[in-house]
């Protein structure tokens, strides 16, 4: 029962995981667990370059980058691809409407009606701020089309303390059969300052008195530069109606600050007292990295610690952590034996480019191949691969698993997303995600575009399409005007640019170097791919004639 309680509380409470230096804590309840739209109101998220993305570009990560760049999306507009046609077909579209500079106060949320040939409501969402411009109530409701009304669907509310800090999230779904919100999960926090925490809980709704109930809550407590020393939980009893104690973490270091250990005390049956469990060491290198950590588990019956595993790292002259060897403990042997190991390189830029698991065979007493992850970069040190092989005991080879691949602009914003599978039976990679995104030359999002993979032919297929409109002219930098429904990508271009007037019927493409001479026209027939590679390097006037209307700007070929 007390291995069972200790497991739990990994996922419920949480104390586990500290940085290699110590004093901070890796948590799994962290600020995650506040679900926020706030970075969509203006806070620059940590995009890191160089590193490709682990799964598909999401609205939310495109959303922020867009809001990081001052830029107000006014519409989206998502296509899905006809292969029977060759041409785009209306889906969905979303517009937005602020209050003040980037803060939404609602988006509106249409679907396409092919037979009517018009947009029908489908969503709306509305957003409540605090005078800090931070949203505190978000509601999500739906467009019933019997009483042509929109009707109230779920809710989420916020709460932020005097440093900024997010310490309420609360969800709620309608029940139309009682007519009232229904709970669902709410997480609150309280800290002593920016980001340094003193007590987190969860609750869950409580169907019958339609209110909040307790499930657990942590409480911190700090030394010195506000190092953590111990973290308390406790769990409700609903049976008993009261809180007991459900754990405590300790934390110890030493006169630089390094931690130095941790004790792990459980309970082992609900409402019982607290004993050890489990409990960590860490030894340190000239250089103040982890070399050694050294985890032990509690013998109640022989009343003494037991080693459990021990790990070895070591780093190379830049302090990058190149081996980690696994030993467990070995009762018979009263020693350490071998388990694991991994080994990763680096390149000149310190950046990791393969990493070699193995585990130890006891027959054999020799490593044995697991798995292997291998990156490549490009000239400016984007990651431009990543590919995770097996071994394969059979035929003592190395076989695909997975692979992602990327691509990046020359400012090092990633605007390629491909990720495969490795299809045994036709011993080749299979498509399954391909996601491409497409850039203004001041690196503004102009669209994004999806694959999807045709078995068939064995090849990527165009499956939707969704384009972005912002406030002012800023899609291509072409002029001024009503340009909402008009594209021309990418820019700079090296091959060819597609000009896309959408809703324009038809238009007239011309290009003219940066002394006024025409250097050539194209006529235009909604989506048209031109072919600029026979251009030489350099910058170019173009001028877009459409509906009557003008438009001029800037086209670099490189």
């Amino acid at each position: 029962m007390k291995l069972i309680i200790c497991i739990h509380l990994l996922f419920i409470i949480a104390l586990s995981g500290l940085a290699q230096t110590g004093g901070v804590i890796d948590d799994v309840f962290s600020n995650s667990h506040l679900t926020t739209l706030n970075n969509f109101n203006g806070t620059s998220p940590d995009f890191t370059p160089n590193r490709i993305s682990d799964e598909p570009f999401s609205f939310s990560e495109l959303r922020l980058k867009s809001v990081a760049s001052g830029k107000k999306w006014l519409s989206t507009l998502t296509e899905s691809y006809d292969t029977n046609s060759d041409t785009w077909i209306n889906s969905t579209k979303t517009v937005y409407h602020y209050d003040g500079e980037v803060y939404s106060k609602e988006s509106l949320v249409y679907s396409w009606d092919e037979l009517s040939k018009q947009w029908i409501f489908s969503r709306k969402e509305l957003y409540s701020h605090d005078q800090s411009n931070r949203i505190v109530r978000s509601v999500s409701q739906v467009w019933d089309k019997e009483s042509q009304t929109w009707k109230d669907d779920s809710k989420q509310v916020y709460g932020y303390d005097q440093y900024g800090n997010q310490i309420l999230s609360e969800d709620y779904k309608w029940d139309s059969d009682i007519t009232a919100w229904v709970g669902g999960h709410k997480f609150e926090m309280l800290y002593k300052s920016k980001s340094v925490r003193t007590y987190e809980a969860s609750h869950q709704w409580n169907a019958d008195n339609q209110s909040w109930a307790l499930s657990w809550n942590k409480e911190y407590q700090y030394g010195d530069n506000d190092q953590i020393e111990k973290i308390t939980g406790k769990a409700w009893n609903t049976s008993s109606g009261v809180l007991y104690y459900h754990s405590e973490q300790e934390y110890t270091y030493n006169q630089e600050g390094l931690l130095m250990g941790t004790i792990l005390n459980c309970i082992s049956e609900i409402n019982g007292p607290l004993a050890p469990y489990s409990k960590k060491e860490y030894l340190y290198n000239a250089s103040n990295l982890v070399m050694q950590e050294i985890k032990s588990q509690w013998d109640a019956a022989a009343v003494q610690w037991k080693f459990s595993f021990k790990e070895v790292k070591t780093y190379d002259e830049t302090g990058n952590m190149g081996l980690i060897v696994r030993y467990k403990w070995s009762d018979e042997k009263s020693d350490w034996v071998y388990e694991a190991k991994s080994e990763k390189v680096f390149n000149s830029l310190n950046l990791k480019i393969s990493e070699l698991n193995s585990d130890w065979d006891v027959n054999s007493q020799g490593w044995i191949y697991r798995d292997m992850i291998t990156r490549a970069y490009d000239g400016d040190g984007n990651q431009t691969s990543s590919n995770y092989l097996k071994w394969d005991k059979t035929i003592n080879d190395w076989v695909g698993i997975s692979k992602i691949e990327g691509e990046f602009t020359h400012s090092g914003i990633q605007s390629v997303w491909r990720y495969y599978k490795w299809d045994a039976q036709q011993n080749d990679w299979r498509g399954e995600y391909y996601d491409e995104l497409m850039y203004s030359q001041e690196g503004t999002l102009l669209s994004l575009t999806k694959y999807s993979w045709e078995d068939g032919f064995w090849v990527w297929q165009l499956d939707t399409r969704t384009t972005y409109t912002y406030e002012g002219d800023i899609s291509t930098g072409l002029g001024r005007g009503d340009f909402q429904n008009l594209r021309i990508y990418p820019n700079p271009a090296s091959d060819v640019i597609h000009v896309d007037l959408s809703d324009s019927a038809d238009g007239l493409l011309q290009v003219f170097d940066m002394q006024g001479q025409l250097i050539e026209s194209h006529a235009l027939n909604g989506f048209t791919r031109l072919s600029v590679s026979h251009l030489e390097k350099g910058l170019y006037q173009v001028n877009l004639v459409t509906k009557g209307q003008n438009y001029t700007g800037k086209l670099v070929v490189e």
